[in-house]
């Protein structure tokens, strides 16, 4: 099994075009087999940055 965590930030005037690649690559990843899934959190103090868990 393979597991992976990353913490980022998404500039304001990015978001746009970061939903739109994440969006893209989830739908990539749910045609792998045997992937399972991946969440995304945003930070509740700090807005614009993320955790992802896949």
């Amino acid at each position: 099994m393979i597991v992976m965590v990353f913490e980022f930030d998404v500039e304001a005037h990015e978001m746009d075009d970061y939903m739109q690649t994440s969006t893209d690559l989830r739908e990539h990843l749910n045609g792998i087999e045997g992937f399972i899934s991946i969440e995304r959190f945003e930070s509740s103090a700090k807005p614009g940055r993320f955790v992802a868990i896949g």
